[in-house]
């Protein structure tokens, strides 16, 4: 929602905007770590400011990130590296080549593809490649990511909201949502204590609480027969050793995802409560990350909306 206002304003000079955070969904989850891409990176650049890059990177506890590496989810270890679409890779055509004159391409797979994909001989290496983050870049030449605490980084957006020029146009609202008052149009107004705020087009940034978008009773299409995960247990552990990738493990019912940050390390399950209970889950986590700590649990529905913008809400 934040990056959201903070896109709106920097783009359409003559709209204002209207932030309103409910408690109750601020931060809803409080999942530490998010791993970005480099493209989004660059979005967020364009939103902030190149210049400010260095201060909100530290700010949010951002870790470097070359790629993804899967692990059990087939016979060899898989790699998703940042640079696999960069110009600096060598073309598919050289691996490819390289593939097909390999005596074992399953055995040489990963000399392959650490020849071919510079990121990949780095998350091999543990090594990250030494760039300058203030430096602008479109989205096709960004070549650098990181992961980072989403929470704190809506903060410095939010924090630089107030402080620059766009405070005239700008109105935050701390404040439970009473009441979604609905028209034939969509939403015509938003209660909020001592207020009722009112707009041409709303945005739903609720995530799965759906506030606008069950109110105006936009269809929403359950998915669960696609994706049978509904649930993600988390918690974070000690930085005991740095690594600059983010790992996905598979799991009896689903799969772990771990994201290091600055100071700790994100760790979560996302299963299937129709293969595993909550408590077998807590003890398959804790058993790969005995020094985990703060676990909670997310219960969510696989649903998604067909039609994000209906009548004057968009999802």
């Amino acid at each position: 929602g934040v990056l959201t206002a903070k896109s709106v304003l920097s783009q359409m000079k003559e709209w204002k905007v209207t932030l309103i955070e409910d408690p109750q969904y601020r931060g809803k989850g409080g999942i530490k770590g998010e791993s970005l891409t480099p493209s989004f990176v660059s979005f967020v650049q364009e939103q902030i400011g190149h210049e400010k890059t260095e201060e909100w990177l530290a700010y949010s506890k951002a870790a470097a990130k070359v790629g993804t590496k899967f692990e059990g989810w087939g016979r060899e270890s898989l790699y998703l590296s940042q640079d696999m679409n960069r110009r600096e890779a060598m073309p598919f055509e050289t691996w490819l080549k390289h593939s097909k004159t390999s005596k074992d391409p399953r055995k040489d797979l990963l000399s392959i593809n650490k020849l071919c994909f510079p990121a990949v001989a780095m998350m091999e290496d543990n090594t990250c490649p030494s760039v300058d983050v203030s430096s602008p870049r479109t989205r096709e030449e960004q070549d650098w990511s990181v992961n980072l605490d989403a929470s704190q980084l809506a903060e410095y957006i939010l924090q630089d909201l107030h402080d620059c020029y766009y405070t005239p146009r700008f109105k935050y609202v701390a404040s439970p949502i009473l009441e979604v008052v609905v028209s034939p149009i969509g939403v015509q107004s938003i209660e909020v204590q001592g207020d009722s705020i009112k707009g041409e087009v709303y945005v739903d940034a609720s995530g799965t609480g759906r506030v606008l978008v069950g109110a105006i009773g936009a269809l929403v299409e359950d998915q669960s027969h696609r994706f049978i995960n509904d649930r993600a247990i988390y918690g974070t552990v000690p930085c005991a050793h740095k690594i600059n990738h983010v790992r996905s493990l598979t799991a009896t019912s689903g799969w772990i995802w771990e994201i290091p940050l600055q100071h700790e390390t994100s760790v979560g399950y996302v299963y299937s409560s129709k293969f595993i209970s909550e408590e077998d889950a807590v003890i398959e986590l804790e058993k790969e990350y005995p020094d985990i700590v703060g676990t909670k649990l997310i219960p969510f529905s696989p649903d998604q909306v067909p039609m994000p913008w209906t009548k004057n809400v968009v999802a």
